[in-house]
């Protein structure tokens, strides 16, 4: 599987792991890479660049790059703020792979060096800001709320998709959020 998503890299091994077959764990890879077509939309709007700048943003479009971007201010400042997280992103991706290679049996158990909280650590840095406003939060809490609900009832994954709802939420609450940006 040649996949630019690490998560759909991870949902496929998951699977796959679980005794699923090969289809459906290409199906899940894929289904967890479908959200960055929801975030290449949500960024075309407010991320002014030429053609090929906009096929490149297209194809590196992710969650931290487009959460922070889309909540600048300006054209300029979506643009710049992109491109540095992408870059930044990318060159982190790369030297983590290649530190993981080497180091990896160096390294042993994560937790003994804290490395096991810098993913949900980065993920809420990079929410933060859309968490004080009020459809980021009612967002963030219908989807918390209802993922908790759903993980004693259901198989696992489904309490990820079922906290989906909470997208709708702040769809409701801010319609033209997405198109517009923050404000």
């Amino acid at each position: 599987m040649i996949s630019f998503s690490a998560t759909s890299q991870l949902a496929f091994v998951a699977v796959r792991a679980a005794e699923g077959t090969v289809v459906a764990a290409l199906v899940s890879g894929w289904l967890v890479a479908s959200r960055f077509g929801v975030l290449s939309i949500t960024l075309s709007n407010r991320l002014r660049v030429r053609p090929w700048e906009r096929a490149a943003a297209a194809l590196t479009a992710v969650d931290p790059s487009v959460a922070l971007a889309i909540q600048q201010p300006s054209a300029d400042r979506v643009r710049a703020v992109y491109w540095r997280i992408t870059a930044f992103l990318v060159v982190s991706y790369l030297s983590g792979i290649t530190t993981g290679l080497v180091l990896g049996s160096v390294i042993g158990d994560i937790r003994v060096w804290g490395l096991d909280v810098v993913f949900p650590a980065a993920l809420l840095s990079i929410i933060s800001g859309m968490l004080r406003r009020r459809d980021g939060a009612a967002t963030a809490a219908v989807a918390a709320v209802v993922c908790v609900v759903l993980i004693p009832l259901t198989p696992g994954g489904v309490p990820i998709l079922g906290s989906l709802l909470g997208l709708l939420v702040g769809l409701r609450l801010r319609p033209t959020a997405i198109a517009t940006g923050p404000g």
